[in-house]
C-alpha cells in the first residue's frame, strides 16, 4: 500500500525546449521473474502539468499496443485532480476496468547547465582574387567570433511497473533526455526507449 501512496505525489512540471533523444541509463527487474501476460496495463503519468501527463501516457500506450501489449492511459479512468481520492479508490477503479498492471512514469529530476564557449580569431583575405599577384599583395584581415554561453537542460525520468494483484514492483528504469525540441518529441522518444527496454529485459 505504501508503494501506491507514492503514486499520488505530484512532481515538477515538464517543459521541454530543445533537441535530443532519450537514453535509458539503468533498469532493474524482479529476480526470477518471467515475461508477464497482463490483460491490461494502465500507464499513469505523474507530471506537474496535464498536457505532459496526457502526452506521456498516450505515447507509451501507443508503443505498448504496437508490441501487442493491451494498454490504456490511466487518465481515462483516474481524474487529473487527485484531491479526495484515496489509494484504495484508485486501485478499485483500475480493477473495475480490468487493469492488472500499472506503469507509473514520473519526472525525478531536472539538471540545467551553462557552459561558456570561448570566441576565436582567424585571418582571411579581404577579397578573393583569381591571380596570384593580386591575391599576394592585398592585405588580409582578422575576423573575430565572440564567445557565447551554451545552455542545456537534462530531464531524468523514472518508470516503475507494478503487478496490481499484489502491488509488487516488477520492473523499474531510469532514463534521461537532454534538450528535446518539444513535449511531443520528448514523450515519443521516451515511449520508444522504455518499451524497447521492457522488451530487452523480457518483461513484456
Amino acid at each position: 500500500m505504501k508503494i501506491f501512496k507514492n503514486i499520488i505525489i505530484a512532481t515538477s512540471a515538464v517543459v521541454f525546449l530543445a533537441c535530443s533523444s532519450t537514453q535509458t541509463t539503468a533498469t532493474w527487474s524482479k529476480p526470477h521473474s518471467e515475461p508477464n501476460n497482463f490483460h491490461k496495463v494502465a500507464v499513469l503519468g505523474i507530471m506537474g502539468s496535464l498536457s505532459a501527463r496526457q502526452s506521456f501516457e498516450y505515447e507509451i500506450v501507443e508503443q505498448l499496443q504496437k508490441e501487442g501489449v493491451p494498454a490504456v492511459a490511466a487518465m481515462q479512468m483516474l481524474p487529473p485532480k487527485k484531491k479526495n481520492v484515496s489509494v484504495d479508490q484508485m486501485i478499485r477503479r483500475l480493477h473495475q476496468d480490468g487493469v492488472d498492471a500499472v506503469m507509473v512514469v514520473s519526472l525525478s529530476d531536472v539538471d540545467r547547465k551553462k557552459q561558456y564557449v570561448p570566441g576565436s580569431t582567424y585571418v582571411r583575405p579581404r577579397t578573393y582574387y583569381n591571380r596570384f599577384g593580386d591575391y599576394y599583395v592585398h592585405t588580409h584581415r582578422r575576423v573575430h567570433t565572440p564567445g557565447y554561453v551554451r545552455r542545456s537542460t537534462t530531464y531524468f525520468l523514472e518508470s516503475t511497473l507494478y503487478d496490481l494483484h499484489n502491488q509488487e514492483l516488477i520492473w523499474t528504469s531510469e532514463a534521461k533526455s537532454t534538450d528535446p525540441n518539444s513535449l511531443k518529441s520528448a514523450s515519443k522518444s521516451y515511449a520508444k526507449s522504455i518499451v524497447k527496454s521492457l522488451d530487452k529485459d523480457e518483461i513484456i
